[in-house]
């Protein structure tokens, strides 16, 4: 066996039966050629005391709504979509039952196109379901990364929808919302729009969201396209059963499957959540107010589309969305708090808040929220001083802030910001064990920087938080290789973004432990205040760590010395 692999079939277990026993194995220490990674999975007494604690207080929630610009909803169903094998097939059954319509946000589709042709599999059955349900008379919304469209390959995705009728909005286009050009012809628009201010290359769409009939929402971290198709790793940890048999998916009507569909190798790993209930309808607001907004910008002059937003484009925004979509039947459908009321004990509601964060979207209006400021000096709570709108950044510190026992953090990009290091240590310094999971050399090789910045950046700050976290600051590395059953499997990067704080709350979304995701990208996430919830999401985290190795600072220290070494011999004079 090669280092880096995962042999999960000694002692004679398997995987899909190690997920059964998994808390036993754990004990055991016999799963991984390493050292067993920590328990993440809290006690129903520490998460009783929790809690009854002030992270989960009435008032320092209340703080929670007033800087993170969101609304708590009670009477929520949230199920966790642990991976695209679980996802797609829903994604997939909610279109086709869609009835009125669909909002879909998203980063990038792949479109591999080859002789007009989309062949990537599941972005070409997203069109093709969503060209169907237009004929059907569903009104259909797009938001696509503009810099994406170039860089994937999506031309061909974009046509098709508009051929059939759809509007599709690029955000930040390289050239334009209507003209595109191949990714090497477009390099000069995108020097020009890099230096005049539009940054296509840091100003990024990056949510992904979609919204059926304002009642069923996904969000979380998978875009569409094959690369996010059936990682092998998670699959096989999972029940299909079990999913398919889940009150939720059962009501939506996706077909039961007695195996799941063959993974793609070297696929990523990554997390959706989907949502019934009155929250939906938040998310649904806040991104036909974005389209509205976005699709006035985009008949500006594109000298000026993301430069400098204006008071005017703001309020012609809001009366666009006044007048086709608020309180419009089609996408509002008035749904109530009791929504769920009646479900029974095995479909108990959730208290869930939406979080939305459009940093150069609302940068010209900064001012407007500079009340925030003194708030958090009379209240004692966290709110970014540069900019105060940063709603995810302003919750995600002052959750960290709060918390006293556990932080979990998974993402693809792990390079945190300097509040971000200073809440991490300092929680870390109080007791809290934080452990983060990132991508390793060889899984952030499939992404698209090849692991220059996911990577090489990365291990300057894994370094800073190992020396000072003084042992409660765990790191691990998404492995690339694991022996299922006596097969090798492989597995591309993690890009799963979960964060869970003290067995109680959790967010699933797109943000990253990153600049970009701090204080760059649009963004969106999904808070699940639920200690249920939350311990399906520690499970998950359990199950993850079984593919990682765990980094320790002498390791980044001889790594270090190494590469000053060969510095050194390759300069020296020879001899």
């Amino acid at each position: 066996m090669s280092a880096g692999e995962i042999n999960l079939e000694q002692k004679g277990i398997t995987m899909k039966r190690a997920s059964r026993f998994l808390p036993a194995l754990i004990l055991l220490g016999s799963l991984s050629v390493w050292a067993s990674p920590p328990q993440v999975i809290l006690t129903d007494s520490a998460r009783r005391e929790v809690l009854q604690s002030e992270i989960m207080s009435e008032s320092f929630q209340e703080k929670l709504d007033v800087v993170s610009g969101s609304k708590r909803r009670g009477g929520n169903e949230v199920l966790l979509l642990v991976n695209a094998r679980m996802s797609i097939p829903v994604r997939y059954q909610l279109i086709d039952n869609a009835k009125r319509s669909i909002v879909i946000s998203t980063f990038t589709a792949y479109a591999d196109e080859k002789n007009g042709q989309i062949t990537d599999e599941s972005t070409r059955v997203l069109v093709e379901k969503l060209i169907a349900a237009k004929k059907r008379g569903v009104e259909i919304k797009v938001i696509l990364d503009g810099a994406s469209v170039s860089m994937a390959g999506s031309h061909i995705v974009v046509q098709s929808l508009r051929d059939a009728g759809i509007k599709v909005i690029k955000y930040n286009p390289i050239v334009s919302d209507d003209y595109d050009l191949k990714s090497f012809q477009a390099l000069p628009h995108a020097v020009y729009r890099f230096f005049a201010d539009h940054n296509p290359l840091r100003n990024r769409w990056h949510e992904k969201t979609m919204v059926i009939d304002g009642t069923y929402g996904i969000i979380g971290g998978i875009n569409w396209g094959d690369l996010y198709i059936g990682n092998n790793f998670s699959s096989a940890v999972y029940s299909v059963k079990e999913f398919y048999a889940h009150p939720l998916i059962r009501e939506i009507g996706v077909p039961p499957r007695d195996e799941w569909e063959e993974s793609i190798p070297a696929s990523y790993r990554d997390t959706d959540v989907l949502v019934k209930g009155p929250v939906v309808e938040e998310a649904l607001r806040q991104l036909l107010l974005d389209f509205s907004l976005l699709d006035i910008l985009n008949k500006k002059s594109r000298h000026d589309q993301y430069r400098d937003i204006t008071t005017e484009d703001a309020d012609a925004a809001r009366t666009l969305f006044n007048r086709e979509y608020q309180d419009n039947p089609i996408y509002f459908n008035g749904a109530q708090d009791d929504l769920v009321q009646g479900w029974g004990a095995a479909r108990e509601p959730q208290e869930v808040r939406y979080i939305s964060q459009r940093p150069f979207l609302e940068r010209t209006f900064t001012e407007n929220f500079n009340y925030l400021i003194n708030y958090a000096k009379e209240n004692d709570v966290y709110v970014n001083q540069e900019n105060p709108s940063l709603r995810i950044s302003n919750l995600y510190i002052n959750l960290i802030n709060k918390a006293q026992k556990q932080i979990l953090w998974g993402c693809h990009s792990n390079r945190p910001t300097p509040e971000m290091l200073e809440a991490l240590e300092a929680a870390a310094l109080r007791g809290v064990q934080i452990i983060i999971i990132g991508n390793s050399q060889a899984t952030a090789n499939t992404l698209p920087d090849k692991g220059f910045l996911m990577y090489g950046k990365g291990e300057a700050y894994y370094k800073s938080l190992l020396r000072s976290g003084r042992g409660n600051i765990r790191i691990f590395e998404w492995q690339d290789k694991a022996t299922v059953d006596g097969q090798e499997l492989r597995s591309g990067a993690f890009h799963s973004k979960v964060f869970s704080v003290d067995g109680v709350i959790s967010s699933i979304g797109s943000y990253n432990m990153a600049s970009a995701s701090f204080e760059s990208h649009t963004e969106g996430t999904l808070v699940v205040n639920d200690a249920a919830f939350t311990q399906s999401v520690e499970e998950m985290f359990q199950k993850d760590l079984r593919f990682t190795k765990e980094v320790h600072l002498q390791n980044i220290l001889d790594k270090e010395a190494e590469r000053r070494r060969k510095r050194r011999v390759k300069s020296s004079p020879r001899h």
